[in-house]
């Protein structure tokens, strides 16, 4: 499991900023979308992009090992450690951020029983 010491080095090399992953799901399948990587603090910065199952941990070998696929691996963690499989009936949709000048990964989102329901969780 890629540390979020690990994602801030690999962020840190790449020279991102902030690191934002979308993720959705459920009813037994889901994960991690993209993941956007923002250098500046510009809001109309265009991010680049990168396709999560690339550089994922099930992805292309020669991309994981990539600063790149730090980052999109240390994002999919929380996401994994939360819904797994994302087995149930349910539906998430939400972002894992990580913001590197304030040290800290955020995951938020909405998940969606019979109702939205609004989360947020910090580490």
């Amino acid at each position: 499991m890629i540390t979020k010491q690990q994602v801030f080095a690999a962020m840190n090399e790449l020279g991102v900023i902030r690191a934002v992953a979308d993720f959705s799901g459920g009813n037994d399948e889901g994960g991690v979308n993209s993941v956007a990587l923002y250098r500046t603090g510009d809001e109309n910065e265009q991010p680049e992009r990168l396709d999560a199952y690339e550089y994922s941990s099930w992805g292309d070998e020669t991309k994981k090992a990539t600063p790149q696929g730090m980052i999109v691996q240390g994002l999919e963690g929380p996401v994994d450690g939360k819904y797994g499989s994302f087995a149930g009936e349910f539906y998430v949709n939400g972002t894992v951020t990580a913001d590197l000048a304030a040290g800290t990964l955020e995951m938020s989102g909405e998940e969606e029983v019979s109702h939205p329901e609004s989360f947020s969780e910090s580490w």
